[in-house]
């Protein structure tokens, strides 16, 4: 029996006309069917082609979930979906955020091994039926997406695989963490801190054994090696008397004693006790004996931030006026906006204070304020966590922050300079608190941060 056979060269198909009455090139019906369009000799030949199969349903039984996007990724034969059951019925389908009973998943599935993985999940994906997901791109190992409904975003693959959502630890769980723009530093760094209750300055002079401006107090009795001092409640005289904490020894010679029976120059030398304090009097009892009588002022004039053993320049900010910044480093080498610079590292010698009638006299004949150098050689620094954390290791565990720049910027040149990066480990180790505190010894900038940062 002859045998017919039928080319599809129009490659149309046609359901209107009885199939007795089909010209050639076109067919009545197909199903799982492509009709070649080579040049060669089976151009217009019917092949059958695989129809579609349920590999998997990445472990999600809603059957009102819909996908809204994908993107294949052909370097590794492996696909990228977006699915959610969320529709947002506010007038410009905008404006409802997804609540967080919503559905919303980005999973993963590679076509040679079969592994299924559902990367991202929760409702702060903010995905929705009425946006699809059009703008996808994969970049290295970074997938970035936009759907004109949130700010643009991103992901690890690497790390999400190893740390995907229904694994013990996901490693994406919020908005910040995804998101291309990333958290700005917006507060400056400080240069106080409350120590027991009392706000104190942290820009501070190390080098000088005693202040500039000694504290002054009363004498209210002095017998043979006992003094009693009158002193108001909020001064800790323990402190300017150079006792170490939770002793009542001083560590060296710190007193200067000033009184009608004493030498300008006496020291009540180390050896020296203290009583508790705050107390309305102080017992102080000396080594030897120390003539003074009622009324009698002593000043005390121990700084109590002295450091003999320091390890910075204490000259390297004698002239300078510097402002202090700093920035994050997050994973995948992006950093964060550079924070508002601090006020200038200064505070002048004497503390602006003119100590003398002769000094006095000294500048207003020649105008030159002599002493008006920084006398700050060291500060501690404090950088603040995001409101929104419980303490400082959140910022690398929440906000996936690495490193920290700690920024510097002289008045007297326009470029800005790396003074040191804190690394990982010191970030994770703050746990008791929502402050980093870094110390900063007057040295040299390590490098010049390139015009474009």
């Amino acid at each position: 029996m002859a045998e017919i056979k039928n080319n599809f060269l129009q490659s149309k198909m046609n359901q209107d006309l009885d199939s007795r009455l089909l010209p050639n090139g076109q067919y009545r019906e197909g199903i799982n069917i492509a009709i070649n369009k080579s040049e060669g000799a089976d151009v217009g030949a019917v092949q059958n082609v695989l129809g579609n199969s349920l590999v998997t349903d990445f472990g999600i039984s809603d059957k009102n979930i819909t996908c809204i996007g994908s993107q294949i990724d052909e370097s590794t034969n492996s696909i990228f979906l977006f699915l959610t059951n969320y529709t947002d019925t506010s007038g410009d389908q905008l404006s409802f955020h997804a609540p967080a009973s919503a559905a919303c998943y980005i999973v993963y599935y590679n076509f040679d091994t079969g592994d299924a993985q559902t990367l991202v999940g929760g409702s702060f994906l903010n995905l929705s039926k009425t946006q699809p997901v059009q703008g996808v791109t994969i970049l290295e190992n970074l997938l970035f997406w936009t759907d004109n409904r949130n700010q643009p975003r991103k992901i690890n693959i690497d790390i999400a695989l190893n740390r995907p959502f229904n694994s013990s630890s996901p490693y994406y769980v919020r908005e910040e963490q995804i998101s291309v723009p990333k958290y700005y530093p917006w507060n400056p760094i400080r240069y106080w801190k409350v120590n027991q209750g009392v706000i104190e300055g942290t820009m501070q002079d190390v080098t000088s054994r005693f202040l500039t401006q000694y504290l002054t107090f009363t004498v209210v009795s002095s017998t043979n090696n006992t003094i009693t001092l009158t002193v108001p409640e909020q001064i800790d005289i323990r402190k300017y008397c150079g006792v170490p904490d939770n002793s009542t020894t001083p560590d060296q010679d710190v007193l200067i004693v000033t009184g009608s029976s004493a030498d300008d120059t006496t020291k009540i030398p180390a050896g020296t006790t203290v009583s508790d304090v705050p107390a309305s009097n102080a017992i102080i009892t000396v080594s030897n004996n120390v003539n003074l009588n009622a009324g009698d002022e002593i000043y005390i004039g121990r700084n109590p931030y002295y450091s003999a053993d320091w390890s910075g320049d204490k000259n390297y900010l004698r002239e300078r006026f510097i402002k202090l910044a700093y920035r994050f480093k997050f994973e995948d080498n992006e950093y964060s906006l550079i924070s508002p610079f601090s006020q200038s590292v200064f505070i002048p010698d004497q503390d602006g204070y003119v100590l003398s009638n002769s000094q006095e006299k000294t500048f207003g004949t020649s105008t030159v304020v002599d002493f008006f150098e920084n006398k700050v050689n060291e500060v501690k620094l404090q950088i603040d966590a995001p409101s929104d954390l419980n303490n400082f290791s959140e910022l690398n565990s929440i906000y996936k922050v690495l490193e920290i720049d700690i920024v510097y910027k002289d008045s007297n040149d326009t470029s800005l300079k790396l003074l040191d990066t804190i690394p990982t480990n010191v970030i994770q180790n703050i746990t008791s608190s929502k402050t980093l505190e870094y110390t900063y010894k007057s040295l040299k900038p390590v490098q010049t941060l390139p015009e474009s940062d």
